[in-house]
């Protein structure tokens, strides 16, 4: 009840401007960098929490900060503390309270799944929104809420680079994050046709539930 209620964001932010960039922890988002920097001036920035430190070695400074994580094992993404000033925090509700509590600053943003669970908590006020399962997800719908137009996805990768790397160079947990290790994985598609690439259960799960998003919105953005 202390964090920035979403609706008072909705209300002084939404409209705002047209170009988001939503930024994820994927592979292919180190080459992806340079040109972020360039054009950090021109775009509202949505950086997935595992992509944050990444940014900040590159001074690039993200608008919104996501996470949704239900473990306290993204707390190692928040250790600079002082850059996190610049930004809102956008926290879903499942985030753990080690999380939570750690940040305790003015600047989170405590954001209510948009279900019947939460809904029946009253606090419309708050505001809810349709958070997902992961942060790519819950970027992209807090683009859309705000009324951004052009929202371009980068680092969203959902699959295995040619090296075997799960995440980015610069990842907290390392470019092979054995949190991926044991999941049951796949070939599917790649960008564009071209060839396949490895992915797991989970990811896949994920790239078909963002594909369904992107398509019922595209009328939005």
């Amino acid at each position: 009840l202390e964090s920035i209620p979403f609706q008072r964001i909705l209300s002084q932010r939404k409209n705002k401007f047209d170009n988001a960039i939503v930024v994820s922890a994927g592979p292919s988002l180190a080459k992806q960098l340079p040109l972020l920097k360039a054009y950090q001036d021109k775009a509202v920035i949505f950086c997935a929490d595992g992509a944050l430190s990444m940014l900040e070695k590159k001074g690039i400074v993200p608008d919104y900060v996501t996470n949704l994580d239900f473990t306290d094992l993204a707390m190692k993404f928040f250790q600079n503390k002082e850059n996190l000033k610049q930004s809102i925090i956008a926290l879903e509700c499942a985030t753990h309270p080690n999380i939570v509590r750690s940040l305790n600053a003015e600047n989170c943003m405590i954001v209510l799944r948009n279900k019947a669970l939460y809904q029946r908590f009253n606090l419309n006020d708050f505001g809810y929104i349709d958070t997902g399962t992961h942060v790519s997800h819950f970027s992209y719908t807090l683009a859309l809420a705000l009324g951004f137009k052009n929202i371009i996805m980068i680092g969203q990768d959902l699959a295995f680079d040619e090296e075997g790397n799960s995440h980015s160079k610069g990842f907290d947990f390392g470019e092979k994050f054995s949190g991926e290790e044991n999941i049951d994985k796949l070939k599917v598609p790649a960008y564009a046709g071209k060839g396949e690439v490895l992915t797991h259960i989970t990811w896949n799960d994920y790239r078909i539930k963002l594909e369904y998003l992107f398509a019922c919105n595209d009328q939005k953005a």
